[in-house]
């Protein structure tokens, strides 16, 4: 493998764990925005609930 190869590689891997970072910001926030907008609507509290069930991925599930 030449340097560009690995360069390339390394600035994918960096990429790839930066959208995952964002991306679980994105789902709490777009959560906590569906449980406003179900409260605002049906006056339910916790329309959705995000579990961590011990592994890195969360799970929407609902009660």
């Amino acid at each position: 493998m030449n340097k560009k190869s690995i360069a390339l590689f390394l600035t994918f891997l960096s990429l790839m764990l930066i959208n995952f970072i964002v991306g679980l910001f994105v789902a709490n926030y777009g959560i906590d925005f569906i449980n406003f907008i179900a409260f605002r609507l049906s006056n339910e509290i916790d329309f959705y609930v995000y579990r961590n069930t011990g592994a890195i991925l969360g799970f929407i599930c609902r009660i």
